[in-house]
């Protein structure tokens, strides 16, 4: 995600007759439906937005796209600094992937400031998401090589031992980061690493 401009429109406008932020957001093909190909990055960016409330805007029914969660955590963060404010807008434009947001502010730089911190916090859950999957897919990389190496010099639990060891160097590194970290670990990779831990005991 990309926001090339946020400017603030200080009286009756294109969008509406309150005041606003508005600004230019671009989004890469999976940023334009984030409900679809990014399925963690909402418990990412309510681990570091968690007063925010539903991602959604009212009305809206198509691809959820990270400008339209821009909309809705700017609304929020300002409800929360006591600024409460109900009108927000997203529109795509006629370029793929660039949308404009707007947002009411009744403090300017109140709004201006929620607008900024929302780009933030969505880029870093994005980030991390991204991360996320780099590391797992060179774990994969990784678990291949140790599992046929750890067969031939020290049979099957020797394989299952290096490869939960990997798997849990994964996990505290996607771990790292400012503020508090979600990360989602399905059962069976639980299971996978309790098995193979009491097998090296």
């Amino acid at each position: 995600m990309d926001v090339s401009r946020i400017r603030a429109l200080r009286g009756p406008n294109l969008w509406s007759r309150n005041t606003a932020i508005e600004s230019i957001v671009t989004c890469s093909d999976a940023e334009c439906a984030v409900d679809e190909h990014l399925p963690e990055f909402e418990a990412r960016l309510r681990a570091r937005f968690p007063q925010i409330g539903r991602l959604r805007p009212e009305g809206h029914h198509g691809a959820l796209s990270i400008a339209h969660v821009l909309q809705a955590v700017a609304l929020g963060l300002q409800a929360h600094a006591g600024c409460p404010v109900a009108f927000g807008r997203t529109a795509a434009t006629v370029e793929p992937g660039v949308f404009q947001v707007v947002v009411e502010y009744s403090e300017e730089e109140v709004g201006r400031r929620a607008v900024e911190l929302a780009a933030d916090g969505e880029l870093y859950a994005a980030e991390q998401q991204a991360k996320a999957k780099r590391m797992l897919a060179d774990a994969d990389a990784y678990a291949t090589a140790a599992i046929a190496t750890a067969i031939r010099e020290g049979g099957l639990e020797a394989a299952q031992y290096q490869v939960a060891m990997r798997q849990v160097d994964v996990l505290a590194e996607v771990g790292k980061g400012q503020g508090r970290q979600t990360v989602i670990v399905p059962a069976s990779a639980v299971e996978a690493l309790g098995d193979a831990f009491r097998s090296a005991k």
